[in-house]
This record gives structure tokens, sequence and C-alpha cells, in this order.
């Protein structure tokens, strides 16, 4: 006799809640960061600062100072308060950090406005990335 194998959507309802919503904020961290991780951010900072490949050095090179020195703040965070909690701060801040985004990149035509938020996705980044890997 044939077992009936289960679907995979099947598969993931019958997963622990605090799974699922691990993998759905990875799918749309994955999304995010594929537009911030390839070429498409870098081709916008590089048309709005007037092709100047200077700035998006110095926009990409804040991104990642900022997330390399706040990683051991919230690396202290994480251990000494509870997942949950930390992953419920990082997303309210991670949200105000998508907003100011949106709002900088259709509201605001100098380039200079990128750096704050630019830093904010590096801090939001070092802010859930230890407690999400905990």
């Amino acid at each position: 006799m044939k077992t009936q194998k289960k679907s995979v959507l099947v598969e993931l309802m019958e997963l622990d809640f605090n799974l699922k919503l691990c993998l759905i904020f990875s799918f749309f961290d994955f999304i995010g960061y594929g537009i911030w991780g390839s070429s498409t951010f870098s081709i916008f900072a590089y048309q709005k600062s007037g092709h100047s490949n200077i700035v998006v050095g110095y926009l990409e090179a804040s991104q990642g100072l900022s997330q390399l020195f706040t990683a051991p703040f919230f690396g202290i965070l994480a251990d000494n308060f509870s997942r949950h909690k930390t992953l419920q701060m990082a997303s309210v801040f991670g949200v105000i950090v998508a907003i100011l985004w949106i709002y900088v990149i259709y509201q605001i035509d100098n380039v200079l406005y990128l750096f704050p938020v630019t830093c904010g996705w590096g801090i939001f980044r070092s802010f859930y990335g230890p407690s999400l890997e905990a």
C-alpha cells in the first residue's frame, strides 16, 4: 500500500507558530535585501547623486559601519532580554526606517538624506539579527 505524501502547504500549516513567523519575516526580509544588497540601490543612489560613485560608496559604507558598530550592543540586548521582546522592538524600528526610506526616496531630492536612512538599515539589521538567529 502506497503512503500519500503531504503537500508543502499542509506541511507549512503544521509548523510551529514562531517558525511560521520567522519564515514569513525571512521571506520579506530577503526580498527587501535583494533590492538593497543587489545593484538596484547602487544604481538608484548613483542616479540620484548626479552620477557620483563616491556618494554610492559612502552610502554603502554608512550602512555597513552602522551595522558593525551597533551589533555588539544589540547582541548584549538579545542575551539579556527575551527573544520575543527584542524582535518586537526591532520590528517597530524596522517599520519606522522603512517609512522614512519611502519618504526620502519619493519626497526629497537631496541625496544626503539617504545617509541617515542607510545607517538606520544597518542598525535594523544588527538589531534583529542576533535575536532571530538565537
